[in-house]
């Protein structure tokens, strides 16, 4: 139905849910190298990598599941970027890489696969030191980073193959931050000791995903001649990356200082019905945004510019309404400090 097939929703849960574990890796070897040097802040930062752990292993569940289901990994992803950008793939060119993917990621996802397990479950208790929690998490990330770049090759290290590179691996700074941050603003909301840790870093993760972006954007320049195309999915993308961009521009540094001024002394101050509302809709458009320009590119929608941005805007309000109820859940327990 409007073109979405089964075995698209597949492939992008697939790229959601890698880039989810990627992401997850990633600032869980950052929060536990901060760890090491902020002072008071120690075990709030290693409490909030772990408490990444039940993230990681849900993208990686995910993950694996499309992956062997349907094989995801075995039909190249018809690469698209998120400005509407797009390389298509010719069947014999399917055919020519399809053994040497599917040989190259079965090792890295298997070796991941014992990494996510152990992490799992010889993690430490929070609060507490466990020597390899860092090391395992920066080879998670790599792990995963492997298999997002890995999914096509051209066979030469050419301008093509640069973008597939940059074009897949960016979605670990953009989605899979995005994804990070809603799930610890979400976790953290009845843990007074975790947001004196989370809510004075929010900037720097907030400026991955506009770094994530920029690699997007330097990505097209490699192929934007002949892969450029007007199609309604095109003005679509284009729309949804403007909407981005305005709400980190207008809303990003506002509420990052809004979460901040939330930290004293003697506790943490609650956040305003007003404020928490305006955080819950930026959040909600940050994170729909990138899953919607992310699910466009597994699909020949056969949907006017007009029809998506009802399905978009449908889909931001269905996000905040569940947005609000999870919060409204979270608060109902007592706070720890």
């Amino acid at each position: 139905m409007f073109g979405i097939e089964p075995v698209g929703v597949v492939r992008f849960l697939a790229q959601v849910s890698i880039a989810v574990v990627a992401a997850t890796s990633f600032w869980q070897f950052v929060f536990f190298r901060q760890a090491a040097k902020a002072g008071d802040r120690r075990e709030g930062f290693t409490d909030l990598a772990f408490a990444l752990t039940p993230l990681l292993f849900i993208g990686f569940v995910v993950f694996v599941s499309a992956w062997g289901i349907l094989g995801t990994f075995v039909f190249s992803p018809e690469a698209a970027a998120h400005e509407g950008v797009r390389l298509y793939l010719e069947a014999d060119e399917r055919a020519q890489y399809l053994r040497a993917v599917f040989e190259a990621n079965v090792i890295p996802i298997a070796l991941l696969a014992v990494v996510v397990l152990t992490n799992l479950f010889k993690r430490a208790k929070p609060g507490t030191e466990w020597y390899l929690a860092k090391p395992l998490a920066l080879l998670q990330f790599l792990l995963a980073s492997f298999i997002m770049i890995s999914t096509y090759r051209t066979g030469d290290i050419d301008q093509e193959q640069i973008f597939f590179w940059l074009h897949n691996w960016h979605s670990v700074l953009t989605v899979g931050t995005v994804i990070v941050i809603d799930f610890l603003y979400v976790v953290t909301l009845s843990q007074d000791s975790l947001k004196r840790a989370l809510y004075p870093f929010f900037p720097a993760m907030s400026a991955a995903i506009f770094i994530g972006l920029g690699i997007d954007f330097a990505s097209n320049l490699l192929v934007f001649e002949q892969a450029l195309m007007f199609t309604p999915r095109f003005f679509f993308s284009q729309t949804v990356v403007a909407i981005l961009i305005l709400n980190g521009a207008l809303l990003a540094a506002r509420i990052n200082n809004v979460l901040i001024g939330l930290i004293r002394k003697e506790g943490i101050l609650r956040l305003s019905p007003p404020a928490a509302k305006i955080i819950g809709i930026s959040g909600s458009i940050s994170i729909v945004s990138w899953l919607s320009i992310t699910f466009v590119d597994f699909f020949e929608l056969q949907l006017s510019y007009a029809s998506l941005m009802l399905f978009y805007l449908g889909a931001i309000g269905v996000a905040w309404l569940s947005h609000q109820g999870v919060e409204k859940l979270r608060s109902l327990q007592q706070p720890t400090t």
